[in-house]
């Protein structure tokens, strides 16, 4: 899942929840470790229907699994 997925992308990237912005990047969650891997570009979206969502309840594929350890590896 990709709610499970995110706090530890989080904990092995080292990054702060403490200075998130309050605005919400996405309408279905409020996952402070969603919300900082999202900030430092690591993890995104669906953009629908003028709406902004994280599906954090979403099997996490091979494919977006790589596309999050490209990005951490970039980050860095």
């Amino acid at each position: 899942l990709y709610s499970s997925a995110a706090s530890d992308v989080y904990k092995r990237q080292g990054l702060s929840i403490t200075n998130l912005s309050s605005v919400q990047p996405f309408t279905d969650t409020t996952d402070p470790y969603v919300r900082a891997l999202n900030a430092a570009g690591i993890v995104g979206g669906y953009f629908e229907n003028g709406t902004s969502t994280y599906k954090p309840y979403n099997t996490l594929t091979r494919g977006a699994m790589s596309a999050i350890v490209w990005r951490m590896e970039q980050y860095q």
